[in-house]
Parts: structure tokens; sequence; C-alpha cells
């Protein structure tokens, strides 16, 4: 066999697997504690919008200075709100809490 169709065989076999492929994309999307209700409504629809496009989400909440001291806030938007986000595919894990955010 012919080097040059060897080579050109190899590309080809690889070019059809990375046809194949499908990269998963994590789109992140932060809140703060005081994220208002339209900017949640919002940030809400970019989440669905990631999502039926078959991208991942990874939600945070990010505290500032004095907003450490009150983590609840935070869990209260992660886990309060999740009746509205029930339609959507929750991971195994529950939320952590990391120095700056909660994720």
């Amino acid at each position: 066999m012919d080097f040059g169709k060897y080579r050109y065989q190899l590309n080809k076999k690889a070019q059809e697997s990375r046809k194949r492929q499908k990269q998963i994309v994590v789109k992140e999307v932060k809140f703060r504690p005081k994220t208002e209700e339209h900017d949640y409504q919002f940030k809400k629809n970019n989440i669905s919008r990631f999502i039926s496009k078959e991208n991942k989400v990874k939600v945070s909440v990010m505290f500032r200075g004095r907003e450490n001291q009150h983590r609840r806030i935070g869990q209260r938007i992660l886990i309060g709100y999740a009746p509205s986000w029930k339609r959507w595919q929750w991971s195994r894990a529950g939320p952590v809490w990391r120095a700056p955010c909660s994720i």
C-alpha cells in the first residue's frame, strides 16, 4: 500500500470520528444575593435557552464582603426557586458552598 494512501485513509477516519462527536459546553449563570425578580426571570430564561440547545448550565451565587455572613439568602436563591427549575434536570450533587460563591 502506498504511504500517501495510508495517510489519506487515516485522515478520513479521524475526520469521520470528529464528525460524530458532540462537545459538551458548560454555561455559567451567576446570581447575587440582591438579584431582583426581573433579573432573576431574565436569567431563568437564559438558562432555559441554554438547556434547549443541549448545553449544561452551572448556576452560582456570588457573595462579596458582608454578604458572606448571609449565606441563607444564597441558599434561598438556589433551593427556594427549585420548583420553577423543576422541569430541567438537576445534578445529583446538591449545592456546594465555596469561598466567594455558592454553586
